[in-house]
């Protein structure tokens, strides 16, 4: 499974296209004064907003061919169009732009953009009011209505150019497809025709699952394999795209994962305890609709116990030894051993029946013990360990010396760790007339 990774996706919207137009009187024409408001949604920070090429054109209303660029002046009692399409970086066109213009008193054009015509259930919507008048006589009235889908409508009349609620907040009616209408009306009395534009709610974005999330063995050893399931799904079959885990310590501190090694060990989490592991995952709904966002599940919480690797590694002071000579054996451990123990391959000797002895430590064990510890069997003069002495009678061979180390679980009970280290016996030591002396 991937760890959390970063995913940008890069929606191109074609330009928008927009100006104004007033007529100031020159003699018997009228000068046209145009402001370009034109810009483009993914550059509009900068100076030029966008828009590297624009195409102007312009004619009489009954006139079959079109001007290049704009006119300076129009013609007193006649309607002209003016058509502007621009152009972004990307070297995409944007719907073109007409506007009737004439001193005639025409009635007004109502005209508004919902941005976007696509929403997400009580996500915001953008709605701006393009509305003008040809002659240039201001706009006194409007009158805005919603066709919801079961085919209501709602109708509202205002003296202000301030979008009315209800039609912002048109996300926030349900799900479906409504139907927005706007008429206005000039300073002469003329109402325009009604425009209208279709806004489409959809729901939001449903959270993907984490159904299953568990880690074996129980408990897991540190320095050895383990099995990780996962299993996650969605409710509308969207991609998971990214996987975030954090895991806390017995200690309490929380650190955040981004690869799952082979082992516990590897990835520092060797102390004994219980470990949190937390797992949520985020998906893509991108494909279904651009306008939904991305959701993170619900975190999937799990804990496991974890037992640091214990280890142990033998050594003797020499490789051969005579029947009748102690030997010295000397242990190195690994993951907080608190006793180690060496099985002698013979059932006993002359002075006991043991077998088994126990190792000292090279220094004073603390609680918990020491991660790492070096350990002797005991051979200072007046405290010798009798159980390693090689019965007399032992004949010549190689032989084996089992370790184990001991290590005290937190749930309870042990863990053993074993090593075998190999002696090689040829002769007695009475052979060179040598005799040892126990506790001497």
């Amino acid at each position: 499974l991937k760890p959390l990774v970063g995913k940008t996706l890069y929606v191109h919207r074609k330009p928008i296209a927009q100006f104004t137009v007033t007529l100031t009187p020159s003699g018997s024409n009228f000068r046209i004064n145009i402001t370009d408001q034109s810009y483009d949604l993914d550059h509009e920070s900068q100076p030029n907003k966008g828009i590297i090429a624009k195409q102007w054109k312009w004619k009489e209303a009954t006139a079959t061919t079109w001007n290049s660029g704009t006119p300076s002046t129009i013609t007193a009692g006649k309607v002209y169009l003016i058509y502007l399409r621009v152009q972004d970086e990307e070297g995409v066109w944007s719907d073109p732009e007409v506007k009737v213009v004439s001193n005639l008193n025409l009635p007004p054009v109502a005209l508004f953009e919902v941005r976007p015509v696509t929403q997400v259930l009580n996500k915001p919507l953008n709605v701006t009011d393009k509305s003008y008048d040809p002659n240039g006589d201001a706009i006194v009235k409007w009158t805005w209505a919603i066709t919801r889908p079961d085919n209501s409508r709602t109708e509202t009349t205002s003296t202000s150019k301030t979008i009315p609620s209800q039609v912002t907040n048109i996300s926030s009616m349900g799900v479906g497809t409504y139907k927005v209408e706007l008429k206005v009306q000039d300073s002469q009395g003329l109402w325009s025709e009604p425009y209208s534009q279709y806004v489409t709610i959809i729901n939001g974005n449903l959270p993907p699952v984490v159904e299953e999330l568990s880690f074996s063995p129980d408990p897991i050893t540190a320095d050895e394999p383990y099995t990780r399931t996962v299993r996650t799904s969605d409710p509308e079959g969207d991609p998971i795209i990214a996987y975030e885990w954090k895991v806390t310590k017995p200690d309490g501190t929380t650190v955040t994962v981004t690869k799952w090694e082979l082992t516990f060990e590897e990835m520092g989490f060797d102390e004994d305890g219980e470990y949190t592991i937390q797992l949520r995952v985020l998906d893509d709904p991108s494909w279904r609709h651009p306008n939904l966002e991305s959701m993170w599940s619900e975190p999937k919480i799990v804990k496991v116990t974890v037992e640091g690797r214990l280890a142990i590694e033998g050594e003797t002071n020499k490789d051969v030894y005579r029947a009748g000579e102690a030997i010295i054996i000397y242990a190195t451990t690994t993951g907080k051993a608190y006793k180690v123990e060496a099985e002698m391959w013979y059932s006993g000797n002359e002075f006991t029946s043991d077998n088994t002895t126990e190792l000292v430590p090279d220094e004073p064990l603390t609680d918990p013990p020491q991660d790492v510890m070096t350990w002797h069997t005991r051979h200072e003069k007046g405290n010798r360990d009798i159980v390693v002495i090689i019965p007399k009678n032992m004949p010549d061979g190689t032989y084996e010396i089992k370790l184990t180390a001991y290590k005290r679980l937190l749930g309870g009970g042990e863990k053993t760790a074993e090593d075998t280290i190999t002696v090689r016996v040829e002769g007695v030591i009475y052979d060179d007339s040598k005799s040892q002396i126990i506790g001497r």
